[in-house]
């Protein structure tokens, strides 16, 4: 399988008053590790203890630092989720400021074959742009709930036309949607990516694809399924292009990632427990490989 590179944030999850360590891009750097890829995250940090604590335990994951920075000014944001008031609280810190940091060239980029922007900042967003055509890996993108409060920095179409695979939920298709003055689903292959998905929560998926000439989109059910939902996208987006990576067609790929979503469901957070991954690769993934 390809490495790949995972861009973003790392981010402390409060969900109910316990702390779990979070952020889309390093949950998927983390859970793309532990079902076997090789996988980089390009985050920044802080001098902190609990940027120390979890550049440490990303470390012992085996996920590769090269790409990711501390800064003694950056303190982890914070995403506080409480399902009690149904409230949710974030707090960057100011740690925006310093995503101009963050240097990337073409030797540090063509060892991947897929950098994947998790809900990433539009500063790093377009620094992975502006390296990503001297190199051939191609870009799978996650705009985030941000979406929603600034669709002209999330949605701007060099962006999309840069892009592989774009994975939006439902709000976020509504916005694109209206931002693009778009018809159907099927519209969103004309601004750039192969492949969209749209996660409709517990009434499944649609996979919008190119199938010779014709542009379709297929639905795609999930079993019923109940519990916490962050991470549940990015597991999917994941199991998705793990998927894509083992030549599976786009509505085949996107059972696998409804399977991985449902694992992240079983927890709180974004990094799903190594027992369910560990049975994920001998069921799902093993049966794959073998066929």
């Amino acid at each position: 399988m390809e490495r790949f590179l995972s861009c973003g944030y790392a981010v402390i999850d409060i969900i109910d008053n316990k702390e779990y360590f979070g952020g889309a891009a390093a949950g998927v750097a983390i859970n793309g590790k532990r079902l076997g890829m090789e996988a980089g995250l390009c985050a920044l940090f802080g001098f902190d203890s609990k940027s120390k604590e979890y550049w440490e335990m990303l470390i012992g994951e085996g996920v590769d630092m090269a790409l990711s920075i501390k800064k003694p000014q950056v303190r982890l944001p914070v995403n506080n989720i409480s399902h009690y008031d149904r409230t949710t609280g974030w707090n960057d810190y100011g740690i925006s400021a310093y995503f101009s940091d963050i240097s990337l060239d073409r030797t540090q980029i063509q060892k991947y074959g897929l950098v994947h922007l998790a809900n990433a900042h539009p500063e790093l967003i377009h620094k992975v742009i502006e390296h990503i055509n001297s190199v051939c890996c191609r870009i799978s993108y996650c705009p985030g709930p941000k979406t929603v409060l600034d669709p002209n920095y999330y949605l701007s179409l060099d962006i999309l036309q840069a892009s592989d695979f774009l994975f939006l939920n439902e709000e976020e298709w509504m916005i694109t949607r209206q931002h693009f003055n778009l018809l159907s689903p099927e519209d969103l292959i004309a601004l750039g990516p192969d492949i969209a998905a749209i996660t409709l929560g517990p009434k499944g998926s649609d996979i919008i694809y190119r199938d010779g000439v014709d542009v379709v989109c297929r639905h795609i059910p999930v079993p019923e399924a109940q519990g916490e939902t962050t991470g549940a996208g990015d597991a999917f987006a994941l199991g998705f292009l793990i998927g894509n990576q083992y030549g599976l067609q786009p509505p085949q790929a996107a059972e696998l990632g409804t399977s991985l979503a449902i694992l992240a469901l079983q927890r709180n957070g974004v990094v799903i427990d190594g027992s369910y991954l560990n049975k994920f690769k001998e069921g799902r993934l093993k049966y794959i490989f073998d066929n």
